[in-house]
């Protein structure tokens, strides 16, 4: 009787390993323009990202803290546009510095499925900006 449950299970499983979608997509991270040759498409998005708001900051001469963890989740769709989901920071002036920056961010390369169509999908991560000697934010 054990065997026969044993044997059960075993069809079970290799079943569901061969019946998965096609849907797969070969990449987790939409692609920043200028990152596309890059070895870590993640790191290069996420402070190509990070630049946009260190670029906001430093454009205003924000003042406050010498280092900033901002909190972030943008969707990227289909056809290239980015919408932020989530912006998280203590300062309520960092967040409206980031949303300005993040206004002005280019289309980016959407992630594509093994069938070549391009899917909307959502990326969370931090940025750490910290300022440098010049007293100016960048990417840590």
């Amino acid at each position: 009787m054990k065997s026969i449950i044993l044997n059960v299970c075993f069809l079970i499983i290799s079943f569901c390993g061969f019946s998965q979608s096609k849907e797969f997509i070969n990449s987790l991270t939409p692609t920043f323009p200028g990152c596309e040759n890059s070895d870590d498409l993640s790191k290069c998005y996420r402070d190509n990202v990070g630049k946009l708001i260190a670029a906001e900051l430093n454009e205003v001469n924000y003042e406050k803290p010498n280092k900033i963890q901002i909190e972030l989740l943008i969707r990227t769709e289909a056809n290239g546009k980015s919408t932020v989901l989530k912006l998280k920071n203590d300062d309520s002036k960092i967040i409206q510095l980031a949303n300005l920056a993040l206004e002005k961010m280019p289309l980016i390369i959407p992630l594509k499925s093994s069938d070549g169509i391009y899917k909307s999908s959502s990326s969370g991560f931090f940025v750490t900006l910290i300022k440098n000697k010049n007293g100016k934010f960048e990417v840590l």
